[in-house]
């Protein structure tokens, strides 16, 4: 939908950065679900319980790239567009629900 979206294909989606520049660094659902498969995996995947992550936290921790070998980063591409920290505070990029009583 995306690729469709920006006029792009597989074959030459580099292009749909000219008209999003966010998406100069986007991944391909491999890279997510690479990222879902190594947590369902991870034998100490209850710690993440009621997390919310990006998929580049998750793939740095388990050393996850694309299919072209790339280590996409959505913050590190956000940051360099507009300046800012995709979220607040040093280095956060995941975030915790808690349950009020």
């Amino acid at each position: 939908m995306v690729l469709r979206h920006l006029g792009v294909s597989e074959e030459n989606w580099t292009e749909g950065a000219k008209k999003d520049k966010l998406f100069a660094d986007s991944e391909t659902p491999f890279f997510v679900g690479r990222c879902i498969a190594a947590l369902a995996a991870d034998p100490e995947r209850m710690r993440k319980s009621g997390g919310i992550f990006g998929s580049w936290t998750l793939a740095e921790e388990y050393g996850i790239v694309d299919v072209d070998g790339r280590s996409p980063r959505l913050a590190r591409q956000w940051e360099k567009v507009f300046g800012k920290p995709l979220v607040d505070g040093p280095g956060k990029t995941s975030y915790y629900w808690r349950l009020a009583s």
